[in-house]
């Protein structure tokens, strides 16, 4: 019976240890600014579609910080990053296409809808408008 609460007991606190392995140490100023700007960083990579090897992208800061050689060449660099660019613009133009097709379907069932109100008037063109109190001239 000791064995078990002592074993119940050790298995209760692995989690907290391992989460406390995981969380940084953000004690200092510039450790809250290096965390929050890797924050950011990433939530923006993917709120834009934009994947990256993080491994890599610390590698590369690591190195630009070191002034280290670049693994890539200056050409070689720009080609990968035009390329991104790319990707991510095609990604934002998918977006885009796909919330002007929504919009439009949504936009349709509206009308179609209102059209079936009562008082509503549609013209030839498809304005459609509803006469909330006649005019006099």
């Amino acid at each position: 019976m000791k064995y078990l609460v002592g074993i119940i007991l050790a298995l209760t606190c692995m989690p907290a240890t391992l989460r406390a392995q995981d969380a940084p140490d953000l004690q200092t100023p510039e450790a809250r600014a290096s965390y929050s700007l890797g924050h950011k960083l990433g939530s923006d990579f993917q709120m834009q579609g934009i994947v990256v090897d993080p491994d890599l992208l610390l590698q590369g800061l690591k190195d630009a910080q070191a002034d280290k050689t670049p693994a890539l060449d200056e050409q070689q660099r720009k080609e990968a990053l035009m390329e991104l660019q790319k990707s991510a613009m095609a990604h934002q133009q998918m977006l885009k296409n796909e919330l002007a097709e929504k919009n439009l379907w949504e936009g349709k069932a509206f009308l179609n809808k209102n059209r079936q109100q009562p008082g509503v008037i549609s013209s030839t063109s498809g304005l459609q408008y509803k006469v909330i109190e006649a005019g006099a001239g």
